[in-house]
């Protein structure tokens, strides 16, 4: 297969900023500043390709992700700016003090996404044990970081389903022939369950 040619800048917005170089010898936010891009540069076989890579289906697609990435590297480099100036106003001790902080800041988010998960997996065998199944998006609105409030979310959630599969069983014996089982036909009906949740505002 023919290797498709993109221009040098086109896909360096999608990822991440590379570490720069300040000729002039001042602050550095540590990343190298992109030219700008223009959706219009690109031929038609550069275009398909960033489709193709990054699953895209038109051209706005691309022009709103390249935009967002631009977006969101701008305040990177921003704060790295910032941080960098604030650090050369600092002595050694003050210095020592500020990455720790930064440290236990980073320690404590990663504690807190790992409790999360794991949070996220018990919530999940629960409902896997009432043979209810589920999708991350609705356990995503399940799970907060509170044991308590996750565990009767996870309730309130399958007293739900249980209910619909009740009344979807009335249906059936009085002869009316419902739709569908209750979280027991694939996604329908859990996304229709996310929105009662929603509604019922089982809410991180």
């Amino acid at each position: 297969m023919k290797n498709k040619q993109l221009l040098p800048l086109n896909l360096q917005l999608f990822a991440d900023g590379e570490p720069g170089n300040n000729p002039d010898g001042g602050i550095s936010s540590g990343q190298a500043t992109p030219p700008e891009f223009k959706l219009e540069n690109l031929t038609d076989e550069q275009l398909a390709a960033v489709k193709e890579k990054f699953g895209l289906k038109d051209d706005n697609d691309v022009d709103s992700i390249v935009k967002s990435k631009r977006s969101r590297w701008q305040k990177e480099a921003e704060a790295e700016k910032q941080e960098a100036e604030k650090l050369a106003k600092m002595n050694k001790d003050e210095k020592e003090e500020h990455e720790r902080k930064k440290l236990e800041a980073r320690i404590a988010e990663y504690e807190r996404k790992e409790n999360l998960r794991e949070m996220s997996k018990v919530a999940g065998t629960m409902l896997k044990e009432q043979e209810i199944r589920t999708t991350e998006a609705v356990l995503n609105i399940l799970v907060s970081e509170d044991a308590d409030k996750t565990k009767a979310a996870v309730k309130e959630f399958a007293d739900y389903i249980k209910e619909e599969r009740k009344l979807w069983e009335v249906e059936r014996n009085t002869g009316k022939t419902p739709n569908k089982v209750p979280n027991n036909t694939g996604t329908s009906s859990i996304a229709e369950a996310q929105k009662a949740l929603n509604e019922h505002r089982i809410i991180k």
